[in-house]
């Protein structure tokens, strides 16, 4: 594994980073799957993990806490996003107007459904066109 310093700090911060976003629920993923993964990714020298309070509710940081106290003779890093105190919740816990990715849903837009990917907005480009290379066949 390579490392950089993070910024002025003097931590030695892995090149790969672990992002969170896939566990806790959010693809059917198995709890026991992740923390595996999670070990896998230490014991190969990864020590920078990004999480989020959206990520399962604050359940993929639970997962990064048992690997740090799992981990304590080394130096993890974490980055996490928590939403802020003013928002109230909504549907599934969701602050009210976020979608899973904790990111606000696009104006006229609702938030999707939990477990569900948000709807296609017109700022996301359109699908390819089949054509003869493409088309199913």
């Amino acid at each position: 594994m390579n490392y950089r310093q993070f910024g002025g700090s003097g931590w030695a911060v892995s090149e790969i980073g672990y992002g969170m976003w896939g566990m806790a629920g959010w693809s059917n993923s198995d709890d026991q799957q992740s923390l595996r993964s999670l070990q896998t990714a230490v014991d190969l020298g990864c020590n920078f993990f990004d999480t989020a309070y959206a990520y399962g509710e604050g359940k993929s940081e639970g997962f990064l806490g048992d690997i740090v106290r799992a981990n304590k003779d080394k130096r993890l890093y974490s980055a996490t996003k928590i939403p802020p105190k003013n928002l109230t919740a909504g549907a599934g816990g969701q602050p009210a107007g976020q979608q899973k990715s904790g990111a606000p849903a696009p104006a006229g837009q609702q938030p999707a459904p939990q477990g569900q990917p948000p709807a296609p907005t017109q700022s996301q480009p359109p699908a390819p066109a089949q054509t003869p290379a493409n088309a199913p066949k």
